[in-house]
């Protein structure tokens, strides 16, 4: 029998279209508030109330953007690091699985031989973390082949 390729870290999107999105939208409403607060400064005459606003601003415009790139950068590291590892491997059935539960935030558990693995879709690893509610290929008696550096999971094999 074949083992069928069902993760690989290789082809996985760098980063969600919805982190992308929440970082620029936090990026836009730090410029907003930014422009609001000029136009405040503007028509108003408390100098140390402008003040404070116009630096309250810049600080909110200034920790978004250093964010985002900060969380790009980390994130483009680690996957490098995991690509350019050695990963170990482990093959055989899965055992000891425990579903995440319908929400899929709790950490799903499961082990390969005496491998075990923990993961959930609130947890940022750079590696997989899908539950089998969102459509996770990981259940109960089914023969795989696991790819992890550390306990990041790089690769996942099914047998066919």
């Amino acid at each position: 029998m074949r083992y069928s390729v069902v993760y690989d870290i290789a082809t996985e999107p760098l980063f969600t279209p919805s982190f992308l999105w929440a970082g620029l939208l936090f990026v836009a409403l730090s410029f907003i508030y930014l422009a609001g607060t000029r136009k405040v400064i503007l028509n108003s005459r408390k100098e140390n109330t402008n003040k404070l606003k116009k630096s309250h601003a810049l600080l909110c415009l200034f920790f978004s953007v250093v964010f985002l790139i900060s969380s790009i950068a980390s994130d483009v590291a680690r996957r490098n690091t995991l690509l350019s590892s050695s990963p170990e491997i482990v093959e055989g059935v899965v055992s000891k699985f425990v579903h995440g539960g319908l929400s899929g935030h709790s950490p799903e558990r499961f082990c390969v031989e005496n491998k075990c693995f923990s993961y959930s879709a609130s947890l940022h690893t750079g590696g997989f973390n899908t539950p089998s509610v969102f459509g996770g290929a990981i259940h109960e008696g089914v023969e795989a082949r696991i790819f992890y550096i550390e306990n990041t999971i790089i690769k996942i094999e099914l047998k066919k």
